[in-house]
């Protein structure tokens, strides 16, 4: 898993912070989820982010997660970083964190995400990092037992939807 940890961190880290057109163009009208991922995102460091995600101040991530969604190309994969470092990380110290609702969020909105925009949101290394994830979640969400499991079978489903998402979406699709 730490190889994982690291070849996310490869293919979405940057050191160049998007700016507000970057993160997100407006349509006119103020968006109320735009304006989330300006008030939580717009000009922190990926480092930041995820500083914040170990402490708790952006919850368990999963709104941010959604609101990424409406993210410029830039903006999503800059700040996809630290929500997935996060994760993995979560997952590499105890894989029960499967069982629960940040991953079946997290899942589902990637997968929104891929459905919406196709291959182009992503490059190359990113698709690779997010399909070796994605590989590794699907073992490891498999070793674990049912039995008294909340969210698993919900987020299996999820992860499945994702890497179905991915292979069909790809570039090497």
């Amino acid at each position: 898993m730490s190889e994982l940890v690291e070849l996310l961190d490869r293919a979405f880290s940057s050191d160049s912070i998007p700016s507000e057109r970057e993160l997100v163009r407006n349509a006119g009208n103020g968006d109320p989820g735009k304006d989330y991922l300006r008030k939580g995102l717009l000009g922190k460091s990926q480092a930041e982010v995820l500083n914040l995600l170990r402490s708790g101040a952006l919850g368990n991530g999963s709104m941010l997660t959604e609101e990424l969604e409406l993210a410029e190309p830039v903006g999503l994969q800059y700040y996809l970083h630290p929500f997935l470092i996060y994760f993995a990380t979560q997952v590499r110290a105890d894989n029960r964190v499967l069982d629960d609702e940040t991953p079946f969020f997290l899942f589902a909105h990637l997968k929104n995400i891929i459905a919406h925009r196709g291959a182009n949101v992503f490059t190359q290394a990113q698709w690779l990092a997010l399909s070796t994830f994605v590989a590794q979640m699907l073992r490891t969400i498999a070793t674990l037992p049912s039995r008294d499991a909340i969210w698993l079978d919900d987020v299996s489903d999820k992860l499945h939807e994702l890497d179905h998402a991915l292979k069909t979406a790809g570039p090497s699709a």
